[in-house]
């Protein structure tokens, strides 16, 4: 397996980057914080673009920084999308494609059509290629900019922020490709976010940045319930649960999955979210409840026994439990009302009630 290892500092204006970590290069790793916090400045010294950086960065064996002396980034393999699409608005889409697969050098034309149709069919757009920059629509341009990216096959690709500037129905449909990419062309991915919903759908492995410094570094899942642990101090209430889940069988029209010792019904699976042996859910905290026994006389389909691990209260007359479901910890968002009625306390066995669960992958 191929590690990125990185032990670099820069001066920045508000604070020093200082990086020391070592990054697994399988799947995609997530690099999260707060708007300002050396995301970008770290993704940047990772490319070859910022020569303020100095210290080492090696991809195993092959040094791309080593002091002050910089590898040059068209020799790091790597690819790059920013924020914008940064297209040629003189080329067509074809025209685009053409440049970077003339760039990336390689002289083996037949393998380089599979590759290259491979990547029009995953990312949706052969039926764009005929088209003018200026009259694609936002998702569009950000497609034809990831293959543009790829087509230079890349060791390594490095997103910036990607999907900021796309609204939400687009900005849900490349994530979904950005799976269907990791599992399709086995290229690594460094994901730079400040939306952790964002990196909860796609992320295998997370690093959290504050300040220019690693605070963490994990699976994503369990460091993503840290963060949130965090952000429930910080009053925030817009809270979730991601779950990872294996589909275990269908009954009366239901998908039922596995979360560890826990079963859960969900909205009926298609074949493909089957056949992908990777689901990924999010339950949000507002869309369970809790109940002192269990109601069978209930539409609600998941009804799970937990038991009360911790409970906050960020905010006035709200208050945020954590319940162990013997298979995942979840958050659920009560008004101090309900709790107090129910005199809710640490320790106590309840039922979860799950209104909601959305497929994330």
């Amino acid at each position: 397996m191929s590690h990125l290892n990185i032990n670099i500092t820069q001066a920045l204006p508000d604070f020093t980057l200082a990086i020391n970590t070592q990054i697994s290069l399988q799947g995609i790793t997530a690099i999260y914080g707060a708007s300002g916090s050396g995301k970008t400045s770290l993704l940047r010294a990772i490319a070859g673009l910022n020569k303020q950086a100095t210290g080492s960065i090696s991809l195993n064996n092959n040094q791309w920084l080593k002091g002050g002396k910089h590898l040059a980034t068209h020799k790091r393999r790597i690819a790059y999308v920013f924020q914008e699409h940064s297209l040629f608005s003189h080329l067509n889409v074809e025209g685009n494609l053409h440049y970077s697969q003339r760039r990336s050098g390689n002289t083996e034309p037949k393998i380089d059509e599979l590759y290259r149709q491979k990547l029009l069919s995953t990312l949706n757009i052969k039926h764009l290629l005929n088209r003018q920059i200026h009259s694609l629509s936002g998702g569009e341009k950000q497609r034809v900019a990831i293959v543009r990216a790829l087509l230079n096959k890349p060791q390594i690709l490095l997103m910036d922020e990607p999907l900021s500037a796309l609204d939400d129905s687009n900005r849900q449909a490349i994530l979904q490709l950005l799976v269907s990419l990791k599992s399709i062309l086995n290229i690594p991915i460094i994901y730079v976010s400040h939306s952790l919903t964002e990196i909860s759908q796609i992320a295998d492995h997370l690093i959290w940045i504050k300040q220019g410094k690693v605070i963490a570094q994990d699976k994503a899942l369990q460091l993503i319930h840290r963060i949130q642990n965090e952000r429930i101090e910080q009053g925030v209430q817009s809270l979730f649960t991601v779950v990872d889940a294996t589909f275990s069988h269908n009954e009366n029209h239901i998908s039922i999955v596995q979360v560890g010792g826990t079963a859960l019904s969900v909205h009926t699976l298609d074949d493909e979210a089957v056949q992908s042996g990777s689901l990924r859910f999010m339950l949000w905290a507002k869309d369970i409840s809790i109940a002192l026994s269990k109601n069978n006389d209930s539409s609600i389909l998941n009804i799970l026994p937990a038991t009360i691990v911790a409970i906050q209260a960020p905010l006035q007359y709200t208050q945020i439990i954590e319940l162990d479901c013997s298979g995942f910890h979840c958050f659920v968002q009560l008004t101090q009302h309900s709790c107090e009625r129910l005199d809710l306390k640490k320790g106590m066995p309840v039922f979860a009630q799950v209104k909601a669960v959305s497929l994330l992958k």
